[in-house]
């Protein structure tokens, strides 16, 4: 970059691989040792799709929901037979009497949840062709191999397990919140106003999400698979208390109903998915100045003057160029 004058350079946004965004010895690291007012800022949509992957990581259930949507996914990308009989599967289920033939999702990426947002939502409007392929697969008269029905007979159990069905539910809800987002963080003419806006709406409709309301409906109506009984377990006898492995207790409380486990379930995603989109866009107010480079908005500060662009303004490694006053009257 030597040949090239970098004295007016002000700002820096990559896709968040380590060797661009990396604040040691990363590009913008160094970039910024030389030219400390060209700040970096991480791609949001980029940004959003960490948020999104970094709960799966803390919470095993949905480190398993998530590995066994993959499975799906390969499952019948891996073979023309298999979609086939989806296809099949998908044109005996009728809704209204029109054929709805369709095809499974493509395998997802770790890092794009846009993906897994369809897979999820194709399973939810596909479920019973779902079901009715892997049994047809698992216990039907077709060629199939054993290990070919072994393994549709696990996602038919899967499909007609009550955890499962509640995570797919549960984050086709989060997705659909979550998608919006995307879809606005991607725009061509976002601003950084704009992209603030739409953070704070997404965590307002994702604490919405946390209500006994909702879970009810969850638990009780969408997902068509009846939960175990409905009791408690009785506790653990505290005389083996020294022989029971950490995994065991940190695992599921023992003493709570079926429903208070979804429960605490329920209200653990919805917290993971708030805070991790929460810790990835707290920087981004920091940045509300930058609705002062944009021209089409000036006419608008006669009704309402963006005072807190001004503060930001001057609280930013830009501020020793600025009089913040002369700059609010020439506003």
């Amino acid at each position: 970059m030597e040949p090239y004058n970098l004295n007016k350079l002000v700002a820096q946004t990559y896709d968040g691989a380590s060797t661009m965004s990396g604040h040691i010895s990363g590009v913008q690291s160094r970039i910024r040792a030389k030219h400390d007012k060209a700040i970096y800022v991480h791609c949001m949509a980029h940004e959003l799709n960490l948020a999104l992957q970094d709960p799966t990581k803390s919470i095993s259930k949905c480190v398993i929901f998530f590995s066994t949507l993959s499975g799906f996914n390969t499952f019948f990308t891996a073979s023309y037979k298999r979609m086939e009989q989806f296809h099949q599967s998908c044109e005996q289920q009728k809704s209204g009497g029109v054929s709805r033939k369709k095809k499974p999702q493509s395998a997802s990426s770790a890092t794009r949840w846009a993906y897994k947002s369809r897979t999820v939502n194709g399973i939810v409007s596909d479920l019973d062709a779902y079901r009715h392929c892997m049994d047809q697969i698992a216990e039907g008269s077709g060629s199939w191999t054993p290990d070919c029905r072994c393994t549709a007979k696990g996602f038919l159990n899967q499909l007609e397990d009550f955890e499962f069905l509640f995570l797919l539910h549960l984050y086709k809800d989060i997705f659909t919140i979550t998608d919006i987002m995307y879809k606005k963080l991607q725009k061509v003419g976002l601003d950084v106003g704009w992209s603030s806006s739409t953070v704070s709406l997404c965590l307002d409709s994702l604490k919405g999400l946390k209500s006994d309301r909702g879970f009810n409906d969850l638990y009780d109506n969408r997902v068509d698979v009846d939960p175990p009984h409905n009791k408690r377990f009785r506790r653990r006898n505290t005389r083996l208390e020294d022989y029971v492995t950490e995994n065991v207790r940190a695992g599921d409380d023992p003493t709570l109903s079926h429903r208070e486990k979804f429960k605490k379930l329920h209200d653990e995603v919805i917290d993971e998915t708030y805070n991790c989109v929460k810790s990835r866009f707290k920087d981004i107010n920091e940045l509300k100045f930058c609705k002062l480079l944009n021209s089409e908005m000036y006419a608008l500060f006669k009704a309402k003057f963006p005072d807190d662009a001004v503060t930001e303004l001057g609280k930013s490694v830009y501020g020793s160029l600025f009089n913040t006053e002369i700059l609010t009257g020439e506003l």
